[in-house]
């Protein structure tokens, strides 16, 4: 027996939403494909996988900093190195390199959700942080930096609404490279 297509059955909606948890799944396929091919300055391959161009800004593991994620403004990068010394008599310490040393990466930003960004965006991010795992970082143009953990949330309310809500958050977050 066949329904006319005008009924508003249960299993319709739910026929709906798997379409629409396919193309998710297919969309992020062509994303992975784009961030796992070799890092280089051409952003073709992510104009190919559905990214809309100029809104993302980084991507740590499957957080996209972005307009409509988390914008940042500004972002610092401290890498070292090591060297080990021993002391000389009458001589300058003697210095030999013995390896890299840390690498951390701090983004800096206010999030105006009215504006650009969302309140969820500051939630991921802590969940990720609590999990205590490595995530790859990629800038927008597809260069991997490498895999950082989530050492550091500050967050900073101001202008706040009924409820408790600040409708401007400072924040900042810092990485710690960790491969």
């Amino acid at each position: 027996m066949r329904f006319p297509p005008s009924l508003n059955l249960p299993f319709d909606k739910a026929r709906g939403r798997i379409d629409q948890v396919r193309s998710d799944a297919r969309r992020l396929d062509d994303l992975f494909g784009a961030l796992s091919a070799t890092p280089t300055r051409d952003t073709s391959a992510l104009r190919t996988a559905g990214l809309p161009q100029g809104t993302e800004l980084m991507v740590l593991g499957m957080f996209v900093f972005g307009m409509k994620s988390l914008p940042y403004q500004e972002f610092q990068r401290r890498m070292s190195w090591r060297h080990a010394t021993s002391e000389r008599h009458t001589e300058r310490p003697a210095a030999q390199y013995v390896g890299l040393g840390e690498d951390t990466v701090s983004f800096t930003g206010v999030l105006v959700p009215e504006v650009a960004g969302s309140f969820s965006a500051i939630d991921n991010l802590v969940d990720m942080a609590s999990t205590g795992d490595n995530w790859p970082l990629l800038d927008g143009a597809g260069q991997i930096w490498g895999c950082y953990r989530i050492e550091n949330i500050d967050l900073k309310g101001t202008s706040i609404i009924a409820g408790g809500i600040a409708r401007r958050t400072e924040f900042a977050v810092d990485l710690v490279r960790q491969d």
